[in-house]
């Protein structure tokens, strides 16, 4: 019993780790390899999605993002796919990159099993030259 209150204890304060976009912003109902890296190719053809958007439009520093994805077929097996997105809200920038290869096996006529290796980048960014402050701050100085 210790064991698992310890376990749920450390568990708990990561509950908002994000390993892609909001799916309001991805475009996740039409674009599969947006929701996971293992959907690359899997409509055997080439796709790409470009996506824009501004959350409140006309306040300064309100939320943005802008992704591109794409991701095609290369063999009867294997596919590729390339995720680029940036959001910046205000001070702050997140920028993502992620390169994927995927592996698609018929198992049945209708059911297949998918594997993919898909090694991401990520910088997380705070911009100081759009810091405002009273005084004279050192650090801003620099």
């Amino acid at each position: 019993m210790k064991k698992h209150l310890l376990l749920i204890s450390l568990l708990l304060p990561c509950t908002c780790l994000f390993a892609q976009f909001p799916i309001s912003q991805n475009l996740g109902n039409i674009n599969k390899f947006a929701l996971s890296p293992a959907f690359a190719g899997i409509n055997s053809n080439a796709e790409a999605f470009i996506t824009y958007g501004s959350m409140m439009a006309g306040i300064s520093g309100a939320p943005e993002y802008k992704l591109l994805n794409t991701n095609f077929t290369l063999n009867e097996i294997f596919s590729a796919g390339l995720n680029l997105g940036v959001l910046n809200t205000g001070n702050f920038s997140k920028y993502k990159t992620s390169l994927t290869l995927a592996a698609q096996f018929q198992l049945k006529e209708e059911a297949f099993i998918t594997f993919a290796l898909s090694p991401n980048f990520y910088r997380h960014q705070l911009e100081i030259s759009k810091i405002k402050s009273q005084g004279t701050d050192p650090f801003l100085l620099n």
